[in-house]
């Protein structure tokens, strides 16, 4: 008897599932699904994308180190990197890449191959995710790591945008100045 409620309980939550994946399919095809209302993002570039089109631009470069199982990375990109005035300034200052930290995939840098995962280490990374910052000329910034919220992010990308680091001002006087004057 007792197998039988189980059978009959394991039928109903199956049937509850299946019935509530229909609606959800049902609601996408009459594109009322909530995720075809969030605002299209720009895509990020790979590594060999993002250094290939360095090549031939004058912008400072952004590596986000994450990987799949930060929770952290997911709240940054939610959060963060998908605000349109984030990802606007991102896209229009800076040529920003993505790598999954723990990926075994090849990629070339200064004239060495490396895994992703090594290159991550090559970069210092310990934390994810960790933001790696560097010049148009493809030399390492700074790295920061762990989660940035929006403000502070944006305060970031202005002060290496502006390459405020290489007429010696403190990022703390460039915050409450605006200027690296």
């Amino acid at each position: 008897m007792k197998r039988l409620q189980t059978i009959s309980i394991l039928l109903l939550s199956f049937t509850l599932i299946l019935s509530a994946c229909g609606k959800k399919a049902e609601t996408a095809e009459r594109g009322n699904d909530k995720t075809e209302l969030k605002q299209e993002h720009k895509e990020w570039y790979s590594f060999p994308e993002g250094m290939k089109l360095a090549e031939n631009s004058d912008k400072h470069i952004i590596v986000d180190f994450y990987t799949d199982w930060c929770k952290w990375c997911k709240v940054m990109d939610e959060k963060t990197f998908s605000v349109p005035e984030v990802e606007a300034y991102l896209f229009e200052h800076f040529i920003p890449i993505r790598i999954d930290a723990e990926s075994e995939e090849i990629t070339e840098f200064k004239g060495q191959n490396y895994s992703y995962r090594q290159l991550t280490q090559a970069f210092g990374v310990t934390g994810f995710p960790s933001l790696a910052y560097l010049s148009p000329e493809k030399e390492i910034i700074t790295i920061v790591p762990g989660y940035v919220e929006k403000e502070p992010f944006l305060n970031i990308l202005e002060y290496v945008s502006k390459e405020c680091y290489t007429k010696d001002v403190p990022f703390e006087s460039f915050k409450e100045d605006g200027d690296c004057q």
